[in-house]
C-alpha cells in the first residue's frame, strides 16, 4: 500500500506540472490571440493604418498609368504632390482603422459562436468619392491662381487642356473639365476598382485550385471548432490543476510534506514558463523582409507588438505561479517552530512518569482483590 501511494503521488506530480504548463499556454492564448481588444492593439500601437495608408499613397504614385505618363488614362497628368495631399485627406489611418477592426468583429463573432457566419461589410465607397473631389479641389485652386489665358493660348487649348499642367487660366470650359476629371477618378480601375469589401466579395483560392469566397473557405475548416475548445480548455486545465494539487498534498505522508512537494512543482513551472516567454520574445528577430515590402512595413511591426503581449502574459503567469510557490514555503518556514513545540509537547506527556492518582488506583488493586476472597 505504501509502495504503491508513492508511485500515485509520483504520477500525480507529474501530471501536476505538465497541466500547469498547459493551462500557462490556454491562459496566454485567451488573453492574447483570442482576445479582439488585444489584437487591437497591436495594430494601434505598431502603428499600422498610418503606415499601410502611406505605403498606398505611394503605391497610387509609382503606379500612373505608362501610356499618359500620368495617373489617369485619358492624359490628365496629375502632380505626384497633388495626388498625395489629395489621397492624405481622402484616406487616413482612422479611415482603416474602423475597417479592419469590423473585418476582425466579424471574425471574432463567428469564432465565439455569436453569429452563425463570418459576416463583415466594409464600404470605402465615400473615400473614393473624397478622393475624386479632392483631385477637382486641387485643379480648380490650380486654375484661380493663374493669369487669363492670351486669345494665342486659348486657340492652343480650344479643344482640350490639362488643369494640371495648362499654364494659363482659359476661363472657358472649366468646369467640364473638372467634371471629366471627377469621373474619371471615380471609375478607375486602377485605385479600389471594388470599393465595397464583405466576407462574400474577398476570394481565396482552395486545396483544389478552385475559388472561393472567404466566408465559404473558413467555414470549410476547423477553425471555429478549435478557437472554441481552446475556450474551454482553459477552464479544465485550471480545474485540473486545482485537483491535481488537492491530490499531491493527500497522498503525501503529511500536510506539511504535501505543500513542500506543490511548492517544488509551481517554481518549476514558473521557471519554465518564465523561460518561454523570453523565446516567445526573441521570435520576430529570426523574420526578415525586404526594406519596403508590405510584410516589413505590417507584418514585422504587428509581430512585434504580438511577440512582446505574448512575452509579457507568459511573465504574468510565471509571477503568479512563484507567488504561490514562495507562499507556501513562507507558511511552511512560519508554521515550523510551532508544529515542533506541538510534537514535543507530545512526546513529553507520553514520557511523564504515572500521576499520583494513578499510583494510589495501582496500590488498592491488591487490597480491593484482597477483601473479595474474604
Amino acid at each position: 500500500m505504501r509502495i504503491a501511494r508513492k508511485i500515485f503521488l509520483v504520477i500525480t506530480g507529474f501530471l501536476l506540472i505538465n497541466v500547469l504548463l498547459i493551462a500557462a499556454i490556454f491562459i496566454t492564448i485567451n488573453n492574447t490571440v483570442a482576445n479582439r481588444q488585444e489584437v487591437k492593439q497591436w495594430f494601434v500601437d505598431s502603428n499600422t493604418y498610418d503606415k499601410v495608408i502611406d505605403h498606398a499613397i505611394e503605391e497610387l504614385i509609382d503606379n500612373k498609368a505608362p501610356e499618359s505618363d500620368g495617373l489617369m488614362e485619358n492624359g490628365f497628368d496629375v502632380d505626384s504632390e497633388i495626388i498625395r495631399r489629395a489621397a492624405s485627406k481622402a484616406f487616413s489611418g482612422e479611415v482603416l482603422q474602423n475597417a479592419v477592426e469590423k473585418i476582425m468583429d466579424g471574425a471574432y463573432n463567428w469564432l465565439e459562436g455569436d453569429a452563425p457566419v463570418l459576416e463583415f461589410v466594409v464600404d470605402f465607397t465615400s473615400e473614393k468619392l473624397a478622393l475624386a473631389e479632392n483631385i477637382v479641389e486641387e485643379a480648380s485652386i490650380r486654375l484661380e491662381t493663374l493669369p487669363s489665358c492670351s486669345q494665342t493660348q486659348l486657340f492652343e487649348f480650344r479643344n482640350d487642356f490639362n488643369p494640371f499642367s495648362i499654364p494659363c487660366n482659359p476661363e472657358v470650359g472649366i468646369d467640364e473639365k473638372l467634371e471629366e476629371i471627377r469621373e474619371e477618378f471615380i471609375n478607375n480601375e486602377d485605385f479600389i476598382p471594388n470599393p465595397i469589401i464583405s466576407a462574400e466579395s474577398l476570394t481565396v483560392e482552395g486545396e483544389n485550385g478552385e475559388t472561393k469566397s472567404l466566408r465559404e473557405a473558413l467555414q470549410d475548416t476547423d477553425v471555429q471548432e478549435w478557437y472554441q475548445r481552446a475556450k474551454t480548455m482553459l477552464w479544465v486545465s485550471i480545474v485540473a490543476s486545482i485537483v491535481l494539487t488537492i491530490g499531491v498534498i493527500l497522498l503525501s505522508e503529511n500536510t506539511r510534506k504535501g505543500l513542500g512537494k506543490v511548492a517544488t512543482i509551481y517554481l518549476i513551472a514558473s521557471l519554465t514558463v518564465a523561460v518561454t516567454g523570453i523565446v516567445s520574445r526573441g521570435v520576430t528577430d529570426f523574420l526578415n523582409f525586404e526594406q519596403d515590402s508590405i510584410e516589413n512595413i505590417v507584418v514585422l511591426p504587428v509581430a512585434n507588438e504580438a511577440s512582446e503581449s505574448i512575452s509579457n502574459q507568459q511573465y504574468y503567469i510565471a509571477a503568479t505561479l512563484a507567488t504561490i510557490g514562495f507562499a507556501i514555503i513562507i507558511y511552511l518556514a512560519l508554521t515550523r517552530n510551532k508544529n515542533k513545540d506541538l510534537s514535543d509537547k507530545s512526546d513529553r506527556e507520553s514520557n511523564d512518569p504515572p500521576s499520583s492518582d494513578q499510583d494510589s488506583l495501582t496500590e488498592s488493586e491488591p487490597l480491593q482483590k484482597q477483601a473479595r476472597s474474604d
